[in-house]
């Protein structure tokens, strides 16, 4: 709300659209974890997750680069747009995480996996 100047509603709004991605591809992100084993799920959702979050928690910055041939000017920062998409894709990929992570309860708790299971949730 602060750094785009949102109104509570639409910063609920991109919320949604986090829990939305986080809970909808949960499934998707079993069916991989099945199909290309869970620890790689894991960790490339994991490597994902970190680069987004850099991105998105990046501030707006000016910087300014001496060069031979005079000063080089330029501006890194994301705006709101690219700031929901990102926002959306990482629910995605923690999804796809949270699905390998289950993925691996029954391997590790066999005798217990329901309580683990409530555990982990």
């Amino acid at each position: 709300m602060g750094v785009y100047g949102l109104s509570i509603e639409t910063s609920g709004l991109v919320v949604t659209a986090f829990s939305l991605a986080g809970s909808v591809f949960r499934a998707f992100g079993g069916w991989l974890s099945d199909k290309y084993g869970a620890r790689s799920v894991m960790y490339a959702s994991l490597i994902a997750a970190v680069i987004v979050t850099f991105i998105i928690s990046y501030p707006q910055t000016d910087y300014v680069v001496h060069g031979i041939k005079g000063d080089i000017r330029f501006t890194l920062g994301i705006g709101f747009v690219p700031f929901v998409v990102l926002t959306v894709a990482l629910g995605f990929f923690m999804s796809l995480g949270s699905a390998a992570v289950y993925k691996h309860i029954p391997v590790y708790y066999p005798d217990n996996v329901g309580s683990v299971g409530g555990l982990v949730a």
